[in-house]
């Protein structure tokens, strides 16, 4: 924990000078890169850490950080009078994000262009259509080609389902970290979706797999079952709406406002999935962990759990979708025999 502080208070030191310098200048919006990253055949969870990689004109953007120097083996150096960040190479010495660290959950980030310089193994990186950028701080370059084989060194691989594979190891090939087990599950849960519902494009549905898996894995709930759920829900369309009921989740629009969430908020993905799970997380927590009494409260509401008077009818079938699920992986491959 002290040198977790102490780090942290290193990379404000480093930066915050030289912001109470810099103009201020408008600032950008960027979407949380939301598929996988991959870093010396590590999986970093990402849109979880406290500064996250990011897109920008379809480039992925690194943030410098003192734990990102030591995944990838850089050396951070703050020079005042000049206002520039040099990096020097070093060997890696650390594996992941600190446990710590992961408790986050972005979308989108709030950035600007920043004016401080950065060389990179001694060479200056200027690009005025791929700037460096501020967010919090923390200075982030773009992982452009000419960034990560001519400055970097670099090896990059790209897989649509999984993300992206970065080595900074030389005698290591960033395809040889390929996941491959991970790209076959995560094309079986969208080739899925797509048959339940066929007015998805591959995109849309893989976007929908990773959304429900991301928010998933960061309230610790059993993602076939919020995938089962959001099936039995809405077939995965985001556009649903049933007597009162809103997106992929079908959030009724009262429950909504009762947590400052208007209708046209509930129709963005992003937050219905994330309250819907987070609702879902909460009444398993409530319910000693019954998934049963949980998905009854989900659907009837925990009035009626609570004094009894309630049908098993809708755990039933998320319960029969989730089982059709599981022997759909176990056919492919994806899912031990039991």
């Amino acid at each position: 924990m002290f040198n977790r502080i102490i780090s942290l208070l290193m990379i404000i030191l480093i930066f915050s000078t030289s912001t109470a310098f810099a103009e201020v200048k408008e600032k950008e919006e960027v979407e949380v890169y939301n598929k996988g990253i991959h870093i010396n055949g590590e999986r970093i969870i990402n849109s979880h850490s406290v500064y996250p990689y990011f897109e920008y004109k379809d480039i992925v953007y690194m943030p410098l950080t003192v734990e990102n120097s030591k995944i990838l083996g850089f050396d951070l150096k703050w020079e005042e009078e000049t206002k520039t960040i040099s990096l020097t190479k070093q060997d890696p010495s650390l594996k992941n994000y600190k446990e710590q660290w992961i408790k986050q959950d972005w979308r989108t980030l709030q950035v600007k262009p920043s004016d401080i310089q950065v060389n990179i193994f001694g060479e200056a990186y200027i690009n005025e259509d791929y700037p460096i950028f501020d967010f919090n701080y923390i200075a982030y370059v773009p992982l452009t080609y000419s960034v990560l084989n001519e400055f970097f060194g670099w090896d990059m691989y790209y897989n649509l389902y999984t993300g992206i594979y970065l080595s900074s190891i030389k005698e290591l090939a960033a395809s040889s970290t390929f996941d491959e087990d991970a790209f076959a599950y995560n094309k079986v849960l969208a080739d899925y979706v797509m048959k339940i519902n066929k007015r998805l494009t591959e995109s849309e549905a893989l976007e929908i797999v990773m959304l429900l898996k991301n928010k998933s894995e960061l309230y610790d709930v059993d993602e076939l079952l919020v995938f089962a759920t959001m099936w039995q829900e809405s077939n995965f369309d985001a556009t649903c709406y049933y007597k009162g009921a809103i997106g992929l989740m079908q959030i009724m629009d009262s429950t909504g406002r009762m947590y400052d969430l208007t209708p046209e908020m509930l129709y963005d993905p992003e937050i219905n999935v994330d309250f819907g799970v987070k609702y879902l997380k909460d009444k398993i927590d409530t319910y000693d962990g019954s998934v049963e009494l949980a998905l009854s409260a989900y659907n009837q509401g925990i009035t009626r759990v609570n004094s009894g008077n309630y049908t098993t009818v809708y755990y039933g079938h998320v319960m029969g979708k989730k089982a059709k699920l599981e022997a759909y992986l176990e056919e492919q491959g994806m899912l031990p025999k039991q």
